[in-house]
C-alpha cells in the first residue's frame, strides 16, 4: 500500500470515527512531532487533547444556539423577577 493510499485511508477512517481534529491536525502535529522529537504518546495526546477542546468548543456553542439566549446577554444581567416565574427564579437562586 503507498503513502498516498494509506493517507485517504487514514482520512477516511478518521471521518469515519468523527474525529475531525484529528483529521485535521494530524499532519501538522505529525511534522511539530518529528521537529521536536516528541515521541507517539506525545504526539497522540496533543491529536486527543486538541480533539477535547474542540469538541467542548462546538458544544458550547451548540447549546448556547439552542438556548436561544440574546447574544452577549450574561446570566447575571437578567432581572429574574421579569424573566423568570417565583418557581423558577428560586431554584434558580439556590443553585
Amino acid at each position: 500500500m503507498n503513502q498516498l493510499t494509506r493517507q485517504a485511508e487514514l482520512e477516511a477512517l478518521l471521518g469515519a470515527f468523527h474525529l475531525s481534529s484529528f483529521n485535521k491536525h494530524y499532519q501538522h502535529f505529525a511534522r511539530q512531532a518529528e521537529k521536536e522529537k516528541i515521541d507517539h504518546v506525545g504526539y497522540l495526546y496533543q491529536l486527543a487533547k486538541t480533539e477535547s477542546e474542540e469538541r467542548q468548543s462546538r458544544r458550547t456553542e451548540r447549546l448556547m444556539r439552542h438556548a436561544k439566549l440574546p447574544k452577549g446577554k450574561r446570566l447575571d444581567e437578567f432581572d429574574l423577577k421579569l424573566e423568570f416565574c417565583d418557581f423558577r427564579r428560586d431554584y434558580f437562586l439556590g443553585l
